[in-house]
């Protein structure tokens, strides 16, 4: 299961001080959300790793690339235009077999609304277990970028419960905002379930502080799902937009 990795950012020098991905992909489409592998590249230069997946662009590819990322997967469109894939039955969970992610791509393919923008197929090894968070990057205007922190998943519109910092992050300003949210008591082992890993979420939210810092061009950024395991286990970015 692919975890993010957790070595301490402020103590983590490597981190270049820009990202050309980031050029490159302006230069090539404009001001737009970045596709999944120029999120995996940029964030990879602040020492953050996403699941194993593929990018293709039929129902044939995706089959034979869930071979080599391993099942289970889930399929996702990649798609500017559908923001809420769930809205639209776009994604697919827990696909055991390249006969099932083919099927589930023809259909899912199939269902896309008239007008929409399908730019490929995500192929992901599936995540499962943890208790879910986002984490967020907007750009103020006048303060600069916010770094949001709160539970993920629907609970993130149903309850609102998301506390935002300026960046750049000190150590005491990741600890604060795990501790500021409403739902802490969900990370915190909620009715003898194990606690979360809430210092691998400091860790993520400091290196992305710094990559925002060090990446101007990030004006918007969401992770959401991030699955948090239990404590010393890491965390996962399941699903993340960038642009």
């Amino acid at each position: 299961m692919a975890r993010a990795a957790t070595e301490g950012v402020q103590r983590d020098r490597r981190i270049r001080p820009h990202d050309g991905a980031v050029e490159e992909w302006l230069a090539a489409h404009g001001e737009r959300w970045l596709d999944p592998g120029a999120v995996a590249h940029t964030l990879g230069a602040a020492g953050i790793t996403l699941p194993p997946f593929a990018i293709v662009t039929s129902a044939q590819e995706a089959a034979a690339a869930a071979e080599n990322v391993d099942f289970p997967v889930t399929v996702k469109v990649i798609s500017r235009t559908l923001t809420h894939k769930s809205d639209f039955v776009d994604v697919v969970l827990d696909l055991l077999s390249a006969a099932a992610v083919e099927q589930a791509c023809t259909a899912m393919l199939a269902r896309v609304p008239a007008g929409a923008e399908v730019e490929g197929l995500l192929v992901q090894q599936m995540i499962t277990g943890g208790v879910v968070v986002i984490v967020g990057v907007v750009d103020d205007g006048t303060f600069g970028p916010l770094l949001g922190f709160g539970l993920g998943g629907t609970a993130v519109e149903d309850l609102n419960d998301v506390v935002f910092r300026i960046t750049p992050l000190t150590d005491a300003d990741a600890h604060e905002m795990i501790h500021a949210i409403r739902g802490l008591p969900f990370l915190q082992g909620y009715r003898g379930r194990p606690s979360a890993d809430l210092a691998a979420i400091e860790d993520l939210l400091l290196r992305l502080s710094w990559l925002v810092e060090a990446v101007p061009e990030i004006v918007e950024m969401d992770a959401n799902p991030v699955a948090d395991f239990a404590a010393g286990e890491g965390l996962a970015l399941v699903d993340v937009r960038r642009r």
